[in-house]
């Protein structure tokens, strides 16, 4: 059986894993125009 503690250590690491998955997915949302390759920026000769 699982302990309590061991299981209130996975819910917490799952419930910010979470967490930061949703902000990673907010912030290329929000800079997804931006992080795109536009022609003309000097990024090739």
């Amino acid at each position: 059986m699982i302990s309590h503690n061991t299981l209130y250590n996975l819910a917490n690491a799952l419930g910010v894993f979470a967490m930061l998955t949703v902000v990673a997915y907010h912030f290329v949302a929000v800079n997804s125009r931006s992080l795109q390759y536009r022609p003309g920026n000097g990024a090739h000769h």
